[in-house]
Parts: structure tokens; sequence; C-alpha cells
């Protein structure tokens, strides 16, 4: 994976692996370790061997020069740890995932996708209404300027063209809609 604003910076080229036999390779920017963590993380490397780096090796295009040519050779069967020098996976870096928090009857979400057609993707769920005690058909919801009613529904088909809803997603989580 390449989501890497630093690349050309001090972060490190590292891969991670997991119980399950995965390797995950990319930038030490927190992008790999939701899938890792799911996982379960069992080991980590710096990619600091330049032998199985494109050379010479870009500042800025590391996917092509770094990690492609990294997991080309783990294809073939070259060990991970043969890559470089094994880091503590506790000095990987983490990304500051928004956190719901649910108090008194509310629920304070954050967006975390919006999709092609406009819909707001949150990063809380129908068990954090539940578990802040909000079962009702209709949800107040501020976003912004916006303060509103919204009814929480199951398809966009239940309110009519036009109208907000709040409703769960194919991911489970909730969607302003």
């Amino acid at each position: 994976a390449v989501v890497d604003p630093g690349v050309g910076s001090s972060r490190r080229a590292i891969a991670i692996t997991t119980a399950d036999g995965r390797i995950l390779v990319g930038p030490d920017n927190g992008v790999l370790i939701p899938a890792a963590e799911r996982f379960g993380i069992t080991g980590a490397v710096e990619l600091t061997s330049t032998r199985y780096h494109l050379v010479p090796t870009s500042r800025t295009f590391h996917a092509r020069d770094i990690f492609s040519p990294v997991a080309a050779h783990l294809a073939v069967g070259v060990p991970v740890f043969e890559l470089g020098d094994a880091l503590p996976t506790a000095s990987l870096m983490r990304l500051n995932e928004p956190r719901v928090t649910r108090r008194d009857g509310r629920v304070e979400a954050a967006v975390v996708d919006i999709d092609r057609f406009g819909n707001l993707g949150l990063n809380a769920t129908r068990d954090d209404l539940s578990a802040a005690s909000i079962d009702a058909p209709e949800v107040a919801v501020e976003a912004g300027t916006f303060r509103g009613v919204v009814p929480l529904a199951g398809a966009f088909a239940d309110v009519p063209a036009g109208e907000l809803v709040l409703l769960e997603d194919s991911y489970g989580a909730l969607a302003l809609a």
C-alpha cells in the first residue's frame, strides 16, 4: 500500500508480518497498521537492504523503487528478514484514528468517507447509538452549521427523494445520506 506524503523524508520503508502469514509492504506512516493489526502483527522489518531495491532509488518514487521490488522478491521466496533490520513492533507509526464518543444520550462521530454520491460515511455504528440509548425512529443531527432531525432508516428509499437519512451502510457503519 502506498499513501505516502512523507516519501523522501526520514519515514521508514517497512514490511510487517502477520499471524496468518501475510507480509504487508509500504511506508511506516500508519497506512498498514489497521490491516496488520486485524491479522495480528508478528514482526516488522525496516527495508534497509538496498540489494532488493531498484538502483538508483528516487527520493520521490518509493512505490516503484522500493516497495514493488521488495514485494516481487518476497513473492519469489526471499525471506522477509533478509530485507533489512528487525524493528520493534511498538515503534511502528499508528494513525490517529477518530474515536466515537458516547455520552448523555449523544454520539459524537467523525466523517471518515465521502462517497461519489455525497453520502457521509461515519465511524459510528447502530451499536454506538444503542449504547447511548438512542433508539428512536429519528435522530437529532448536528454537523457543521446544520441542525435538524433525520430519520434513522434501513434504506435510501425509506425517505422521499432529496431528504436526508441516517442509515447503516454496506460496511455496517452509519452514513448520513
